[in-house]
């Protein structure tokens, strides 16, 4: 027997297919979003870091951050206690 309370907890209001791109020049290496869901951090593998707006589907800003694509992961993906920061 199915647990159906289970079972439409899974029924999220997501597309079924994807409606759009966010095309960059860089290749993304690490993507996070922000806590409401509206901005997402890509890092790239050239040491910058774009920040997307996906309310104007554009980008909102592009940091140099690093020359050392290596640490952008850290950078990227390590919440932060204030939402306005990135890091």
């Amino acid at each position: 027997m199915m647990n159906l309370e289970l079972l439409e907890s899974f029924c999220q209001n997501y597309p079924e297919e994807p409606d759009g791109v966010l095309d960059c020049i860089s290749v993304a290496v690490t993507a996070a979003y922000n806590k409401l869901g509206t901005l997402l951090a890509v890092g790239c593998n050239d040491g910058r870091v774009v920040v997307w707006d996906f309310m104007t589907r554009g980008i909102a800003k592009v940091i140099t951050a690093h020359s050392h694509p290596r640490l952008l992961p850290l950078l990227v993906t390590k919440r932060a206690q204030d939402p306005h920061r990135l890091y």
